[in-house]
């Protein structure tokens, strides 16, 4: 103990090094002289090692030596888990550390284990049901939603049902709170439904296998030799066809369920800004559920009462600048939903005319990257299927004539 005493001051001084603006490598260099002294003395499992593996860890994040990170946070895991036991709550900040360094190298699946691994953790410590556990949930759900935006395709669709997931698992916990983590919930929730109906709509998903046996029709099997009918490869072949008829089907219940419970949610957002008696956010909310309307809800003149309801509202309070950027010019909908351009390698600048129901009119295509007809064909058809919140002129809808935009073509 006197031994470790004595060490004591370097590992402070250590732990320090970072906020005091030594240099990262000055840093790193004093951080593993401590680590190679306490485990002279103690070993390579003392409880001492933790803070010194973590800062030696955070300080090579600090140099971009990620890979090298990850091998520290992973030995000062081991050194909690050693010393505080297999679940104890200490492991936390080293696994959100060591989640920026696998971020940061684009390990996917080391990402997603991780978050997992987390909530276990904090499952075990808090219990099922703590609301402790919310803000880990929301994060990992924006994470895994995030994951699937970068490239929307169907192998990605798995880190969609894992946002979808967490998110109701924690509606379950948050049902009797109103909090901002409530407000952060609720959109959530409604971007994964906006997210289901998009990818429902590209790529029509089989139905699964119990959805096909309880919609199918009754199996008739038709043969002429009883002696050489096979049962299982006519009923196999039955379901195949039923699958066909059905998917559309499927795709279309999928579809409208979403809808309508991102609809309720948006009620349910708009009620709590008004209980309490939040005006900017309510007029916002409000907003939000117009243009839900004219994405999906085929009632452009619902949407435009909730828009003057909004327009009214942010007048009476005097939120004009808010008010401007809301209306003072037509919308891309939805607006949450900002691919980043990095993930392109095809944009168009097109001119056209937004109408009062938010549809795209009289679209010309300025120039395209790279510069190709196919691309122009492209920019056509996306803004066809579009749809705008329309510019407000004294809170009534109006139509807007050359617009310009800059548009990211899938």
């Amino acid at each position: 103990m006197n031994a470790f005493r004595k060490l004591l001051p370097l590992t402070l001084l250590c732990c320090t090094a970072l906020s005091h603006g030594a240099a990262t490598g000055d840093a790193i260099e004093q951080y593993q002289e401590a680590i190679d002294e306490l485990e002279a003395h103690y070993g390579a499992y003392d409880i001492g090692l933790a803070e010194p593996l973590r800062g030696l860890g955070e300080a090579l994040q600090a140099n971009g030596e990620h890979q090298d990170a990850i091998d520290i946070f992973k030995r000062g895991l081991h050194v909690r888990r050693v010393n505080d036991g297999i679940s104890s709550i200490s492991q936390e900040p080293l696994l959100r550390l060591l989640n920026s360094s696998y971020q940061a190298v684009g390990n996917v699946g080391a990402v997603a284990t991780n978050y997992q691994r987390q909530l276990d953790l904090y499952r075990s410590h808090h219990g099922n049901s703590s609301p402790k556990l919310l803000p880990l949930q929301l994060e990992a759900a924006r994470w895994h939603r995030g994951q699937y935006i970068q490239t929307r395709n169907k192998e990605a669709f798995a880190h969609l049902t894992e946002a979808i997931r967490l998110i109701t698992n924690a509606s379950a916990i948050d049902s009797q709170q109103k909090d901002s983590l409530t407000i952060e919930r609720l959109n959530s929730e409604i971007e994964n439904h906006y997210y289901l109906i998009d990818h429902f709509q590209r790529f029509a998903p089989r139905p699964p296998a119990d959805y096909v046996r309880f919609q199918s029709r009754n199996f008739r099997p038709r043969y002429r030799d009883e002696s050489r009918f096979e049962y299982q490869i006519a009923y196999d072949n039955h379901l195949r066809r039923e699958t066909a008829r059905l998917t559309k089907r499927y795709q279309r219940e999928q579809i409208d369920s979403a809808v309508s419970k991102a609809l309720a949610t948006y009620n349910r957002l708009s009620r709590l800004h008004q209980s309490n008696q939040e005006p900017l956010l309510q007029a916002n909310s409000l907003v939000q559920q117009g243009d839900w309307l004219i994405l999906f809800g085929n009632s452009p003149q619902q949407a435009h009462s909730l828009y003057r309801k909004s327009w009214q509202l942010l007048t009476d309070n005097n939120q004009l600048e808010e008010r401007t950027s809301l209306f003072g010019e037509p919308h891309l909908l939805p607006v949450f939903d900002t691919p980043d351009p990095a993930n392109f390698t095809t944009i168009a600048k097109v001119k056209m005319d937004i109408d009062l129901n938010g549809k795209a009119r009289n679209i010309t295509v300025l120039e395209t990257q790279p510069d190709e007809k196919s691309v122009a064909r492209k920019a056509q058809r996306q803004l066809r299927d579009a749809r705008f919140r329309s510019r407000l002129d004294n809170g009534e809808p109006t139509t807007s004539e050359g617009y310009e935009l800059s548009l990211l073509i899938d």
